[in-house]
């Protein structure tokens, strides 16, 4: 698996560098604010965790290969002001939440934005709590990051 460590402004922009045999999908990232959207990409990057809460200001757009998948995965802030400028064009949804009864609520809400396509509803941050979600990961020991990736693509395979 390969994953592109700089997000893209704009779709566009990516290199279209696929094999011609990958099958390619557009993944919605989705939360509440605060619940670890850049933290997981940027870990799954390699990148070092971040502690300090930096907020997303509108979307950022990052490439993530499997062996002949790419996912492009457009990451949406997760303040209130940008719930409602979400795109619906996407093959697959990965809804980061954390064990807060608050930011699954979010999560779940956001969810009806994406009627019938495959998703994965994903608990950030399960360093920190127990968790009552069958998906769990940590951004910051880096439990579980691909799992929930995993996941969507075995669900859009299954469902060509």
């Amino acid at each position: 698996m390969s994953f592109t460590t700089y997000p893209f402004y704009d779709t566009d922009d990516i290199p279209r560098d696929n094999q011609p045999e990958d099958s390619e999908y557009m993944v919605a990232l989705i939360g509440a604010a605060g619940v670890g959207k850049t933290s997981l990409m940027r870990r799954l990057g390699g990148q070092p965790f971040e502690p300090r809460y930096f907020p997303t200001d509108g979307s950022f757009t990052y490439v993530v290969h499997f062996p002949g998948v790419r996912l492009i995965v457009k990451e949406y802030a997760g303040q209130a002001r940008y719930q409602t400028t979400y795109d619906t064009d996407f093959d697959a949804v990965l809804a980061v939440t954390t064990a807060s009864v608050h930011d699954t609520k979010v999560a779940m809400d956001l969810l009806q934005h994406f009627p019938n396509i495959p998703y994965c509803l994903v608990e950030n941050k399960n360093d920190i709590k127990v968790t009552n979600h069958n998906m769990c990961c940590s951004a910051k020991t880096q439990q579980n990051l691909l799992e929930p990736f995993r996941d969507l693509v075995s669900q859009l395979q299954n469902n060509v």
